[in-house]
């Protein structure tokens, strides 16, 4: 069954990618997705892109930004983006939006 990558709603780090966009056909077919639903509430969470089939089950997300709100990290932040993603022009927007916005969080 094909996969869809749906952009984020409310994301604030790439605005300009397209609502939805089909899972990489070329490289590693493997979904190195992150299950929101496994993090501490302590953390900031943001989806960047989720990743779901045509009957629209999600498979967790194929990138996010988490800040850490606790424990020895505490401050920490995190640009998360699954390698296959990587590789896709909406990859590279990401990467390209995402480090300086990331940066500009850590400043405030």
């Amino acid at each position: 069954m094909p996969l869809t990558l749906h952009s984020g709603a409310g994301q604030e780090i790439a605005t300009g990618l397209p609502a939805a966009f089909p899972f990489p056909a070329v490289g590693d077919p493997r979904r190195r997705a992150v299950d929101r639903r496994r993090l501490d509430p302590a953390r900031r969470y943001m989806p960047l892109v989720e990743v779901t089939d045509a009957a629209g089950k999600t498979y967790g997300d194929a990138a996010c930004y988490i800040e850490l709100g606790a424990g020895p990290a505490k401050g920490g932040r995190l640009l998360y983006l699954g390698s296959t993603l990587q590789a896709t022009p909406e990859g590279q927007a990401l990467l390209a939006e995402g480090v300086p916005w990331v940066l500009e969080q850590r400043l405030k």
